[in-house]
């Protein structure tokens, strides 16, 4: 038996800090998860600084995913059918062994996700946004006789993806907005991540890019044509990189580049401590949510999994084998009109989900 999300949600429910979910926020965050397919893991994103009790959700799509799969009568359904070709070919890329052999750019896609703004009761689920987050950190290739021969480099796939995403002839000025952001990526660097939220923002693309030595990122941005405060993400980035092990840049991509860019912090080694520290210092987290977030930092356990059997009306507790792993990334946004601010994302991942 698959656990649901709702079922995972209230697995973790003893995590649930009231100094990061309000009883408000739950009660949302379970109207919502009780509609939603299941998922291979759960994020939970939670504003750090004072008087923000929202708390939104993102979920892993099953690897066999396809959109008759979800209830005919929800809006959701609806919402997602423009991205059905998108969906089924990440399945056929998934469990067809042709596939496998010759690679795809849907091959090169690791995981799909969709993130909801998690405002009110979900009366009717909100309009998702759709992110791929990717696997091809390099070109797309394959090997014939020991021959290894390039079907795409790294930037044509990114390309080939977004015009999926965005599925219409987009304005040229994003086009040539994208072009340039791809062009202009520092030798090491990979985009791992592509996002559109059309409910947010029509016509707009996110990237997530990793592997930016710290010292480049305000100089790729410059070069792209953001228009923020260069000196004062300088002075953000090297405050964060003795404190983090990672720092990976995400930005959206519109008719221009977004004046609100991610510095999403990855922590290994790292201490946690001393990063909250800072944040707290700097008034992007409160000291109670700094406390709530160390009790999720980075564990694995074997737990026993809660169930809710409607029909006997009564709750179980149900054995099982895998490891329940409680992950966690902060970003911090910089954007020159506001102050600076952060957000905990709070993973939830088992086998089972």
């Amino acid at each position: 038996m698959n656990a649901s999300l709702l079922d995972s949600l209230r697995y973790a429910e003893a995590r649930f800090s009231a100094d990061l979910f309000t009883p408000h926020a739950l009660s949302n965050l379970y109207d919502l998860a009780a509609k939603l397919p299941s998922s291979r893991g759960a994020v939970l994103e939670c504003r750090l600084e004072d008087q923000e009790p929202r708390v939104d959700l993102s979920i892993c799509l099953p690897t066999d995913f396809t959109i008759d799969k979800l209830d005919k009568s929800t809006l959701l359904q609806l919402q997602l059918c423009k991205y059905q070709k998108i969906f089924d070919s990440f399945s056929c890329s998934r469990s067809n062994t042709f596939s496998q052999l010759i690679p795809n750019i849907y091959s090169s896609i690791e995981d799909i996700w969709l993130e909801f703004d998690v405002i009110g009761g979900a009366s009717n689920i909100p309009m998702p946004a759709i992110g791929l987050h990717l696997n091809q950190i390099g070109d797309l290739s394959n090997s014939i006789f020991g021959q290894k021969q390039t079907l795409l480099t790294h930037k044509e796939l990114v390309n080939r993806l977004v015009e999926d995403l965005l599925e219409q002839d987009y304005p040229t000025i994003l086009k040539t907005n994208i072009q340039k952001c791809i062009e202009l990526l520092p030798a090491e660097a990979t985009i791992i991540f592509l996002g559109v939220a059309s409910s947010r923002q029509a016509n707009a693309v996110r990237f997530i890019i990793n592997k930016i030595p710290p010292i480049q990122i305000s100089t790729y941005l410059l070069n792209v044509g953001w228009a923020g405060d260069i000196n004062d993400l300088q002075t953000q980035i090297i405050g964060l990189s003795d404190l983090v092990d990672n720092i990976v840049l995400s930005f959206n991509i519109a008719h221009i580049i977004s004046p609100q860019i991610g510095l999403e912090c990855y922590l290994v080694v790292k201490e946690w401590q001393h990063f909250l520290n800072y944040l707290v210092m700097n008034g992007m987290c409160t000291p109670a949510k700094s406390k709530a977030l160390l009790g999720w930092t980075g564990i694995a356990e074997e737990a026993s999994h809660y169930i809710n059997n409607i029909e006997q009306k009564t709750h179980v507790y149900k054995k099982f084998e895998n490891l329940i792993r409680f992950g966690l990334s902060v970003k911090v946004t910089i954007d020159s009109s506001k102050p600076l601010s952060a957000k905990g994302y709070l993973g939830l991942w088992n086998d089972i989900i």
